[in-house]
């Protein structure tokens, strides 16, 4: 059996389209399971962050989730000297 240079071509062509599609849906793969790992440990975290907020609301803290972060506030003191109390 004799193969030409054309046949040779052909053969190259077919398995470097091959080699390219296996290339790319391994990096596709590879970056949907980073992906959803991180994903994964997002949620894992906001879990935990809103127990913890709940957690200090049910003590009485003003909990705030933001876009830029979280403000949290302690319950106000009730020892605490009064502002509008004049001084002696």
């Amino acid at each position: 059996m004799r193969f030409t240079i054309r046949d040779l071509l052909w053969l190259t062509v077919v398995v470097a389209l091959g080699v390219a599609w296996w290339v790319d849906r391994r990096v596709l793969i590879e970056a949907h399971w980073i992906a959803a790992r991180e994903l994964a440990a997002n949620q894992r975290w906001e879990h935990r962050a809103q127990a913890m907020a709940n957690a200090l609301q049910r003590a009485g803290w003003t909990v705030e989730f933001t876009e830029s972060g979280s403000n949290i506030q302690p319950p106000p003191n009730p020892s605490a000297p009064s502002k509008n109390l004049p001084s002696n």
